[in-house]
């Protein structure tokens, strides 16, 4: 294997990365001019919609898709192509049936939901639109999950390139949809912006038919191919490879239920408890955790899935393999390309956390929004770093331990929550989540430790000279302030211009000062033209 070949999972993971990243993007901004176009009365709708497809999803779809690519790249490394096909056929057979009986569920429970769900004093009508709602996206219940399988299996084949690019093209159809649907109904119809919202529940299903497509347009080549290397019958039967699949898929999904559990758990607790010591904006505050201060933590979280999808088709073929070397190699150098990445973001969210809230959501709580952002960088940071372990103890067939150490986190969460909160106020939420993200996190560490070596000196070596780079770039924004850049003084466009102008000189100083130090060149074993010229032909 060339040394090429040995980093690209790393070079995976920066392209997932990028994907999620420039999606997470597109996700923030697009809800300005929607606003604008169906009016703050008639959001809830859309978030009514939203939240119950995605609880649905999540717990129909958990799983599966990691332990499709982990099918996938298992069989792949035997080069047993028959059974990696029936993986992909039986994984539709399943989604198919799960997809249809979930919309089904969801049509069938509509009513009632709308029912439970709207405000006691809601009108007939207003129920009429909430169960509209549910209807219309119950469609995307059928197309999502078929849309994983296909993101399962080009996971599993290591075409990463195609998982990030498909995540782009179906969070543009989906934005491009909603938004000239809706205008062209209601500006160009004159309908009621209820029907802009109608249109923006279904873009859910329209972009998921449109990813599947791009999906199709590459299977010409890449099925008809696998179609072409079989060699002999597979000896794996279906009945196996349908084992396989429900029992990986499994700890994936009981992982996933229990990474929900902390928002559940602080939903439960938390204005009770600010009750109790006689907070009273414990909505305000709630809420702009959850609606805004959420958002901007999710940017170095969206690190987390760029490595994990890429984690387990690599680590899962050195481990059926048996090449410990390789896996060693590949654990050492997501944790600290991981730790480069996620260490500089959570630091301008700490640092510019003021800032960058006022430039998003403008000046009425700009000062209460920028001290819960600062404090909640340090979730973004536990919430980035735990998710890569959890996934690479599960890519190395650690997937009993990773579930009783997730689990053990958990339970701090459970209690230390209400004594936390009672004592630090809304910070004491964070500390929990905080305590029990990284506990989970130490134990799957220290389990990898135990099952391959792990290169501490690299490690500590590198994120050694990541704080020094980390160090020169706060310098660089404690400098903005000194020489003027106040930001949340002016107009919003002003403000955004000078936030970009500090943001950007303190990304250029941490990057430039990484690459003269070496870390980049250090994780992906190339020089500094390498590393350029690696990157303009993945752009072009």
């Amino acid at each position: 294997m060339s040394d090429s070949k040995k980093q690209s999972l790393v070079i995976g993971a920066l392209i997932g990365s990028a994907g999620i990243f420039f999606t997470k993007f597109i996700g923030m901004i697009y809800v300005i001019p929607f606003n604008a176009l169906v009016g703050e009365e008639n959001m809830a709708f859309y978030s009514y919609a939203y939240r119950t497809y995605s609880y649905i999803l999540n717990i129909c779809t958990a799983g599966f898709p990691y332990a499709i690519a982990t099918l996938v790249a298992k069989y792949m490394v035997k080069e047993d192509y028959r059974a990696v096909l029936f993986v992909r056929k039986i994984s539709f057979y399943a989604m198919f049936i799960l997809g249809s009986l979930s919309m089904i569920g969801l049509i069938t429970v509509a009513t009632p939901l709308a029912t439970v769900v709207s405000p006691i004093e809601a009108t007939p009508e207003y129920i009429e639109k909430v169960r509209n709602c549910y209807i219309i996206i119950s469609t995307a219940l059928f197309f999502v999950p078929l849309l994983s399988v296909f993101r399962g299996f080009y996971q599993g084949m290591k075409e990463l390139t195609v998982y990030a690019s498909n995540q782009v093209i179906e969070q543009i159809a989906r934005v491009t949809f909603l938004l000239v649907a809706g205008f062209i109904a209601v500006y160009i119809f004159k309908q009621d912006r209820i029907v802009a919202i109608y249109f923006a529940v279904l873009s859910a299903a329209v972009s998921a038919v449109v990813a599947i497509a791009q999906f199709l347009l590459k299977d010409r080549k890449v099925i008809s191919k696998l179609k072409e290397n079989i060699n002999e019958e597979s000896g794996v039967s279906t009945k196996s490879i349908l084992r396989e699949l429900v029992r990986y898929a499994i700890p994936y999904m009981v992982v996933a239920i229990l990474g929900y559990s902390y928002f559940i758990v602080d939903m439960l607790v938390f204005n009770r408890v600010m009750g109790w010591r006689g907070e009273v904006n414990a909505d305000l505050i709630y809420g702009i955790i959850n609606m805004n201060v959420d958002k901007l933590t999710s940017i170095p979280m969206a690190v987390a899935p760029g490595f994990s999808i890429a984690i387990v088709p690599y680590v899962t073929a050195c481990y059926v393999k048996g090449d410990k070397e390789g896996a060693s190699r590949n654990v050492t150098d997501c944790i600290v390309m991981a730790l480069y990445l996620a260490l500089p973001l959570t630091l301008a969210l700490l640092s510019l956390a003021t800032p960058i809230y006022y430039v998003m959501y403008g000046g009425t709580y700009a000062a209460l929004g920028g001290e819960i952002l600062a404090w909640y960088s340090l979730d973004g940071f536990a919430s980035t770093i735990a998710p890569v372990l959890t996934s690479l103890t599960m890519a190395l067939n650690l997937r009993r331990k990773n579930m009783k150490n997730v689990a053990i986190g958990i339970l701090m969460k459970v209690i230390t929550v209400v004594p936390l909160i009672y004592a630090f106020g809304y910070v004491g939420a964070l500390l929990s989540s905080v305590l029990g993200s990284l506990a989970g996190a130490f134990l799957n560490f220290k389990a990898i430790s135990e099952y391959i070596e792990i290169s501490y000196h690299k490690i500590l070596k590198i994120t050694s000279k990541i704080f020094l780079c980390l160090l020169a770039t706060q310098i660089v924004f404690s400098l903005g302030q000194i020489i003027g850049f106040k930001i949340v003084d002016q107009s919003r466009f002003i403000a955004l211009i000078e936030l970009a102008i500090v943001g950007l000189s303190g990304a250029f100083t941490y990057f430039a000062l990484s690459f003269y130090l070496g870390i980049p060149q250090k994780i992906l074993h190339k020089s500094t033209s390498e590393i350029i010229g690696m990157f303009r032909r993945k752009l072009a």
